[in-house]
């Protein structure tokens, strides 16, 4: 009975916690799809009874949050495995700091070639002058 008991215990521990882990994802969903739902029927009736809607931007994003997130995640992995002595795995904990670098990278030169690309006052300044003075 104990051999049982003792076999028993980790499987079930195994079992809730992948269990709770796919219920709280199921509510969560549920819970999103419920609100996503309830915003469209309002919004459609709205347009039924010829109200204006006002469009709903998510709002300005930080472009840092990802990249940031991937370094310190990066950061924490080479700590802790320089703590726990696991320094032959240390390479796997570099490529989040890395993939985290490289999109803070891409998000400057875009930047600047954005700008590049961008006219700049003075040629749109110009180019309403003309068109005024065609007018």
């Amino acid at each position: 009975m104990e051999g049982i008991m003792a076999l028993a215990i980790p499987i079930v521990a195994i079992v809730f916690s992948f269990g709770a882990c796919v219920a709280i994802i199921t509510l969560l969903t549920s819970v999103l799809n419920q609100r996503r739902k309830h915003e469209h029927e309002e919004i459609m009736l709205a347009i039924e009874k010829g109200v204006d809607v006002p469009f709903k931007s998510r709002g300005e994003r930080n472009p840092f949050t990802w990249s940031f997130f991937f370094i310190a995640f990066g950061l924490a992995l080479v700590i802790g495995m320089f703590f726990t002595g696991t320094s032959e795995w240390v390479f796997w904990a570099f490529l989040p700091m890395l993939i985290g670098a490289g999109m803070l990278a891409a998000h400057f030169l875009f930047k600047k070639q954005k700008k590049k690309d961008e006219p700049e006052i003075s040629e749109i300044e110009n180019v309403k002058g003309e068109n005024n003075e065609d007018q």
